[in-house]
Order: C-alpha cells, then sequence, then structure tokens
C-alpha cells in the first residue's frame, strides 16, 4: 500500500480566465474615467479663490488619499480579480459586510453625481433659460434625464463607457480650463496685471 504523502500533487490543466481584447482598458482610458470622478468645473472657483496653497493640498490629497487607494485596489484586483469592492470585503468579513461596502459606494456615488448635475443643469438654465434656474422640476429632470441616457449608455459595456468618459472629460473639464488659461495669459499680458 503506496503511502499518501508519496502522492504527486494535482496539476490544473485549466488555463487562467483572461478578459477579451474588446474588454481590456488602455491607461490612458483608465486615467481618464479616474480623473473624471474628481475634476469639474465647480470646484474651480474655490480653488481659485484658495491660490497656490491649493497646489499644497492637491499634492497632499494625491499622496496620502489617491495613490494609497489605487495600490491597494492593484493588489486586491491582483489577488481577487472577481468584480471589485464586493468580492474583496466579502472574502475578508463575509457577505454582509460586502453588501455594506457596495452599498455605502453606490449612495455616495448617487447623491455625488446628483449634486454635480443639479449644478449644470442650474447652469445651463442661467446661460439658455433663467427662468427654470430655481425650478426643481426642471432640475430633477435633467438629473433623472442624464442618469437613465447614462445608464444606456453604460450597458454598451467598458470600452463604451471609457470613451464617454474621455470624451466629456475633456470637453467638459480639460478644454474650458485650457480656455481660461490661456485667456488669463491674454488678459495679463494685455493689462500688465491680473487683479483679485
Amino acid at each position: 500500500m503506496a503511502d499518501q504523502d508519496s502522492q504527486p500533487p494535482l496539476i490544473c490543466n485549466a488555463t487562467p480566465a483572461t478578459p477579451s481584447s474588446g474588454r481590456n482598458l488602455g491607461v490612458v482610458t483608465l486615467t481618464m474615467m479616474t480623473a473624471a470622478l474628481f475634476f469639474t468645473l465647480r470646484n474651480m472657483p474655490m480653488m481659485a479663490a484658495t491660490g497656490l496653497q491649493m497646489i499644497f493640498f492637491n499634492i497632499v490629497t494625491v499622496f496620502a488619499f489617491l495613490v494609497p487607494i489605487a495600490l491597494v485596489a492593484a493588489e486586491l484586483a491582483t489577488a481577487w480579480p472577481k468584480n471589485g469592492v464586493f468580492h474583496w470585503v466579502e472574502e475578508a468579513y463575509g457577505t454582509q459586510w460586502g453588501f455594506t461596502a457596495v452599498w455605502l459606494q453606490w449612495v455616495q456615488s448617487v447623491f455625488g453625481i446628483a449634486s454635480i448635475l443639479a449644478y449644470i443643469a442650474a447652469s445651463l438654465s442661467y446661460a439658455f433659460a433663467p427662468q427654470f434656474a430655481s425650478n426643481r422640476w426642471f432640475v430633477f429632470g435633467v438629473i433623472i434625464l442624464v442618469y437613465w441616457v447614462a445608464t444606456i449608455a453604460n450597458l454598451r459595456g467598458t470600452r463604451a463607457s471609457g470613451i464617454i468618459s474621455a470624451v466629456c472629460l475633456s470637453s467638459g473639464v480639460l478644454v474650458p480650463s485650457l480656455i481660461l488659461i490661456v485667456m488669463a495669459i491674454i488678459y495679463v499680458i494685455t493689462d500688465g496685471s491680473s487683479s483679485d
């Protein structure tokens, strides 16, 4: 009778699952999707009022918050390549805490995005139809419409979501910011000084 300890180890011949090329995101697209969550024109007046101190605060935020979170997420995604936060927290603490983590993430996103959309709706109404700026039903309608359009667009997959994020970030934040910077430079050059 052979000793059980002398048996060769079981070898799994299954190949690891790899995502199809249609689901891969490039570094630029992933960066644009992440940046779209943080950069909004709504914050720029506050940042301008703070002045150069905001550069320091942004650097602290990057190294004290964003980089550690990115490293933790990269490590967890490598160790447990299932879908994100729910599975990571479930693996460590159980299903109930996994659900709680995803619920808190979802609630934060809903209210955060709703506040940004309310700001956008009010800003656009001041530009095109000022009588709707204080109409709560108009603001509510814009929020619901954008949520449904975004949901339907995101149903087309990760690649489509990445393209939408890149286009919206470029046209809604990067291009307006560049225009503001160029206009500020022109103002300083033509008048010789900038006033507060």
